[in-house]
């Protein structure tokens, strides 16, 4: 009989370890086929694992890193107190710059009778985000830039006009700019809405004969200000030709 139970004890533990490493193998081959990179710390900040992802973002290999004190892998302080702040026992987020990258970071404790015993830290890349939302302030920025310009000339033409400072052989041409900055601005409206409707529908819808040469000179004409101001010469040179394309 004893011997009977010990066999049967073995048959159970062997299964349990072929249990135990039945879910390792799984939870291996979800981290290493994530794109996001994580890394599992203990108490004392020492590095448990580090996925792929990872290992690849702070570009070094595990077994330089594993059983070592995190500040090992960077010296980022965002990142280091975030650490800290998941191993008090605290959840949260975070922006980071890791190798020119952007990444959000979400940290995590996890406890064990009510204990700290150590963090989770899982990095996902928001590098593009990133740069689409400062391409967006830029842009917002020379927009406004250039509405301000026409609304500007438009305004000061007609103070002089209504304050009666304006000659009135000077009123027509006056007049004629202000008809000429509207038009200009109404343009511009009217391309911040194309724009708009671009990035929603994420493509040229509609494509005509678009002349290059009367696009430059176009574009040479919206910028007459800027040009008198900074005392830079333009001119157009070469023969006009036509591509397909949407011509705003």
């Amino acid at each position: 009989p004893f011997i009977k139970r010990i066999t049967q004890q073995n048959k159970e533990i062997h299964l349990q370890i072929e249990q135990i490493k039945a879910q390792k193998d799984r939870l291996y081959t979800i981290s290493e086929n994530m794109n996001e990179g994580l890394i599992v710390l203990d108490s004392n900040s020492l590095i448990l694992a580090a996925n792929s992802s990872a290992l690849k973002l702070f570009r070094v290999i595990e077994s330089d890193v594993i059983r070592k004190k995190f500040i090992c892998l960077t010296r980022n302080l965002d990142l280091t107190k975030f650490v800290k702040s998941a191993l008090k026992g605290n959840n949260g987020r975070g922006t980071i710059l890791i190798n020119n990258s952007t990444y959000e970071l979400f940290y995590s404790p996890v406890f064990e009778n009510n204990s700290v015993c150590g963090a989770i830290l899982l990095f996902f890349d928001i590098s593009e985000k990133a740069k689409a939302e400062r391409i967006r302030r830029e842009f917002s920025a020379s927009v406004s830039h250039e509405l301000k310009t026409p609304i500007t000339t438009i305004l000061g033409y007609s103070q002089m006009i209504n304050n009666g400072m304006a000659k009135e052989e000077d009123i027509k041409s006056f007049t004629g700019k202000i008809e000429k900055e509207a038009t200009r601005l109404i343009a511009l409206i009217e391309d911040i809405i194309k724009l708009s409707n671009l990035d929603e529908q994420d493509k040229i819808t509609a494509a005509d004969d678009v002349s290059l040469m009367e696009t430059a000179k176009a574009v040479i004409t919206s910028l007459e200000n800027q040009i008198k101001v900074k005392g830079i010469k333009v001119k157009i040179g070469g023969k006009d030709t036509s591509v397909k394309g949407n011509k705003s």
